[in-house]
């Protein structure tokens, strides 16, 4: 009797001795407590001949899938990198849900806070992430209610931090992006 029902190997070198050669299938199957279509699958396995096995077919370079990989984000295009910054805002203005003087008074702190912690920023290294994840990574963990005052300066952290992320050491184009925010929500 077959000790591990599971083992593959061992199940075929139990069927493929030769005391049950002779055996049906039904008749080894009843004795291995399995089913007789094993016991077929594995005597047809054991009756193959590795010349009549096909050989294995070479990938065809044409229908090859090539794996994904996630590259990490490069912004050297600056021109792109901008565009999907400003994109990236907008949408985010929507969701926020801000009015044109909210907009303004942000754009001025955010523009503060980035001078009072130019250092720290300055100190990142380039973005490995695109702005789009960025905003939403970066968000503060705070818990901030619908109080207003308080909710603008939730949202002018969460723009400083994002800005010195994204432009790491580039305080004229984070000065530049503000005022392209500032022009985007006016028009």
């Amino acid at each position: 009797m077959i000790e591990n029902l599971y083992d593959i190997a061992e199940r075929r070198k139990f069927v493929a001795l030769p005391a049950n050669t002779k055996k049906s299938n039904r008749a080894l199957a009843k004795e291995m407590g399995i089913s007789d279509g094993t016991v077929r699958g594995d005597r047809k396995w054991l009756a193959r001949s590795m010349d009549k096995c096909p050989a294995p077919k070479a990938n065809n370079p044409k229908t090859a899938i090539e794996p994904r990989i996630n590259k990490p984000y490069a912004p050297s295009n600056v021109a792109q990198h901008r565009a999907r910054m400003l994109a990236a805002a907008k949408q985010w203005l929507v969701q926020v849900g801000v009015v044109l003087a909210d907009v303004d008074w942000i754009v001025i702190e955010t523009s503060k806070q980035l001078s009072l912690y130019r250092i720290e920023f300055s100190n990142l290294g380039p973005p490995t992430k695109s702005p789009e994840f960025l905003l939403a990574f970066l968000r503060p963990i705070r818990k901030v209610g619908d109080y207003m005052p308080e909710k603008l300066y939730f949202l002018r952290d969460w723009l400083a931090v994002w800005l010195g992320n994204c432009l790491p050491g580039q305080e004229t184009a984070q000065e530049e992006m503000l005022v392209e925010i500032r022009k985007m929500a006016i028009g």
